[in-house]
């Protein structure tokens, strides 16, 4: 979201492989999970642009960001 908001964007589509995630971004219910200061972050970075869409795709569907995530561990 940092990125595209130093590029200028303003409509952005955000994936993840995480339903529980992708679930809480798009609910209106304040998280109490682990994830609640994460979820909040992006909540506050939304309002930077005009539409954020958020998407689960599976793993066996994201392959290339799986693997880059596992890179990055």
């Amino acid at each position: 979201m940092l990125f595209a908001a130093e590029l200028g964007w303003t409509r952005i589509l955000l994936e993840g492989d995480s339903l529980t995630t992708i679930k809480k971004l798009n609910s209106v219910e304040e998280d109490r999970l682990l994830l609640r200061p994460i979820i909040n972050n992006i909540r506050v970075m939304r309002q930077q642009f005009e539409n954020v869409s958020y998407l689960f795709v599976s793993r066996m569907a994201n392959s290339a960001a799986h693997i880059l995530a596992l890179e990055g561990r």
